[in-house]
């Protein structure tokens, strides 16, 4: 005779009952749908089927614009008068101040790590032979000061740094502390120069200051002029690639148009009115030496 079931039995007893017809009557759970365990009851989700999909990390823009951190000058009423005016021709050439960019104008420098290696545009010791012999020239950077060293020492003989009025680097481009380390947009501002009383000392002719009338700035960047844009002479940027080591002729350029505006009386009426415009190497080709003289140096 079967012993009785105590009530907890047969509670229990039903209970696993009834879970094993619940067990029975529920079709195979599909992949990816919801199913209930046979032992906690609680719901997941079947993922066994399901792969991964790869996050792709964010490229890395190399030609971000430079941050703005300064505000961008204009130029001042005054300059815009004086540039405006009509240019009138000296009857005997003169010494005017030339203040030139380095990488980028005169030459190339390599980033690598590790490496100071620079490649030199072609016709640079034409170039600055002839300003060093006629005008006065000022050395702008916006590289590390002592980067800017280096690069001269690569460019320039010892004799020919004494020549120089001056050389200026990062330090002199009034920028906070923060953005001093970082990649942001500078200006050179003229006025800067031409307030420095030890560039104004180097003036040669003694009842002239230097002024937006002798004074001519050679970069690679139009956004630096953008206090005085009548003095800036815009060269393309000198990236070393193929097509420039073997034709580029914007540094013979360049001297022939500080011999004409050698003879203006005021550079930034006639560069307003007549700006440098880069000429087809076709068009120099009787002027280009056989060989160029740019060069790869390595420390």
């Amino acid at each position: 005779m079967p012993k009785k079931l105590s009530k907890k039995q047969k509670a229990a007893t039903r209970a696993r009952e009834q879970a094993g017809t619940q067990t029975q009557t529920r079709p195979p759970a599909a992949p990816g749908q919801l199913r209930q365990t046979s032992l906690s009851g609680f719901v997941k989700r079947d993922v066994s089927h399901e792969i991964a999909k790869p996050i792709r990390p964010k490229q890395r823009d190399n030609k971000a614009p430079r941050s703005q951190v300064m505000e961008r000058p204009t130029p001042s009423q005054l300059y815009i008068q004086l540039a405006s005016q009509t240019p009138q021709q000296l009857s005997a050439p003169r010494a005017l101040l030339v203040v030139v960019d380095l990488n980028g104008t005169l030459l190339k420098r390599w980033k690598y790590s590790g490496t100071n290696k620079s490649t030199l545009r072609p016709h640079v010791h034409e170039f600055l032979d002839y300003v060093l012999a006629n005008h006065k020239l000022m050395i702008w950077s916006s590289a590390r000061p002592q980067n800017v060293n280096v690069m001269c020492t690569k460019l320039i003989t010892p004799e020919q740094r004494q020549k120089l009025v001056t050389i200026w680097a990062r330090d002199t481009l009034r920028l906070s502390p923060q953005a001093y380390d970082r990649k942001v947009q500078v200006y050179k501002q003229l006025s800067w120069i031409w307030n420095d009383s030890s560039v104004q000392a180097a003036n040669p002719h003694q009842k002239e200051m230097w002024s937006q009338s002798n004074t001519v700035l050679i970069d690679d960047s139009i956004d630096k002029a953008a206090s005085e844009p009548h003095n800036l002479v815009e060269v393309e940027e000198f990236e070393a690639h193929d097509r420039q080591i073997q034709s580029d002729t914007y540094l013979l350029e360049v001297k022939a148009y500080l011999q004409t505006l050698s003879l203006q009386g005021d550079v930034s009426a006639y560069m307003r009115s007549q700006p440098f415009k880069h000429s087809s190497a076709s068009q120099l080709s009787s002027r280009t030496a056989a060989g160029t003289d740019h060069v790869i140096f390595n420390d």
